[in-house]
């Protein structure tokens, strides 16, 4: 994993090679403290300090995680798992940086491979690649997830985003 600061649209490079188990997928908290990484061969999700690039800690997710987002608030992380059709939960700590698993892993679909929040943090989304669906999930005060079901999404939907709020 390479870090970069961006000086007028130039990016200059921080830190470099930190021996990442083949990330895949990148994603930061809204106060731009942390960046997560998703490290598919190694089955985990790592915590990486801002700017520094230090790594602050590392959690185990499911199998072949190709995800990673930080819901609005802040509080929570998840992490969409290809291997095995779950989402792993976290809770992060906003002073240590360190994921604690939320429970056990959440059943999404057949080849979860992307995870995106709604904007008031309420909802979580993930593209099942193989399945060719997108599951939707209530994200609960404890970070928890309720299935509210899947919809079609067409032939191996790989990525999502979402937009504003609709009641």
């Amino acid at each position: 994993v390479d870090f970069y600061q961006v000086n007028n649209g130039v990016l200059a490079p921080l830190k470099a090679g930190t021996g990442a188990s083949f990330p895949i997928a990148v994603a930061t908290d809204q106060t731009s403290q942390f960046a997560f990484v998703a490290e598919n061969t190694g089955n985990a999700v790592v915590t990486y300090a801002l700017p520094s690039g230090g790594i602050l800690s590392s959690a185990v997710t499911g199998n072949n995680p190709r995800a990673v987002v930080a819901e609005p608030s802040g509080k929570y992380v998840y992490v969409a798992n290809a291997g095995d059709g779950t989402i792993s939960a976290y809770g992060l700590n906003l002073t240590t940086g360190a994921l604690t698993q939320i429970g056990s892993a959440f059943p999404a679909g057949s080849g979860t491979d992307s995870l995106s929040t709604s904007n008031d943090g309420k909802y979580l989304y993930a593209t099942n690649n193989t399945d060719g669906t997108v599951s939707s999930f209530t994200i609960n005060a404890n970070g928890t997830l309720t299935s509210l079901g899947t919809a079609p999404a067409g032939s191996f939907p790989t990525s999502l985003v979402t937009t504003g709020t609709v009641q």
